[in-house]
């Protein structure tokens, strides 16, 4: 029930410059920007796989208390531009002849003007959802038929033909072949007779000659949503709902 993979990571950037004007003024420019990544990938169940990317930067040069930096870096105010991407799929484990996959994605996208802080938003958000089927005719047909080969976990050895001997072994063989005549007659019989002929075998062996149909269908929305006051909520920044709130 925890994440497979989950990292966070801060950075900051700190450059200050003092510069003699003509009329004698010493004039002095201070920024200072910030940036934090959030990434994690989710399987709740083994059919289920989800990930999230989030990353955000910030304009700190209005804080000039040193222990006010890390608080700040959550604050709505001092952010300059959001982004967050995230991705979900499911693949059923049955149905394995048609490989059934369903993947939904949803991208955000927030910049910010620096002067208009809270207000003036520039929001992007995108959806999609992919259905993807891959039919194969020889799955299909191992749902109900397997060739005892396959069911065995490997292919027949093939009979080799033996090698060259000396005469007088070929010899001493052929005299004890002469010796049992019935029981090559016994071989030769069961040899012709062999196993009862199936149906699905062939069915098997033919379908085999043909590779799997994919199928896929393709849905996706882009909302542009400019001048937005505040942040989005949660529902729109995943593309559940098209009101930002």
């Amino acid at each position: 029930f925890l994440p497979s993979n989950l990292s966070a990571s801060v950075s900051a950037n700190q450059q200050g410059s003092k510069q003699k004007l003509r009329t004698g003024k010493l004039k002095r420019n201070y920024t200072m920007k910030a940036s934090k990544n959030f990434s994690m990938t989710y399987s709740p169940i083994r059919t289920v796989s989800m990930s999230l990317n989030r990353s955000s930067q910030h304009d700190l040069h209005d804080i000039k208390d040193p222990m006010k930096i890390f608080s700040a870096l959550f604050s709505d105010t001092t952010m300059l531009a959001n982004s967050q991407n995230f991705n979900a799929t499911y693949k059923p484990t049955r149905l394995q002849w048609l490989s059934p996959s369903i993947t939904y994605k949803a991208d955000y996208a927030l910049a910010r003007s620096p002067q208009l802080k809270a207000s003036g938003n520039s929001v992007r958000s995108g959806r999609s959802i992919r259905t993807t089927f891959s039919f194969s005719p020889q799955k299909l047909v191992n749902t109900v038929y397997t060739p005892p080969f396959r069911e065995a976990g490997k292919r027949p050895q093939e009979r080799m033909s033996p090698g060259r001997r000396p005469p007088g072994v070929q010899k001493e063989e052929k005299e004890h072949e002469e010796e049992k005549p019935g029981e090559e007659t016994e071989q030769t019989e069961e040899k012709k007779a062999g196993r009862p002929l199936n149906p699905l075998y062939y069915v098997e062996k033919f379908s085999s000659k043909f590779s799997p149909v994919s199928i896929i269908f393709d849905k996706s929305t882009t909302l542009n949503t400019p001048g937005l006051d505040g942040t989005p909520t949660l529902k729109y920044q995943l593309g559940v709902t098209t009101d930002p709130g």
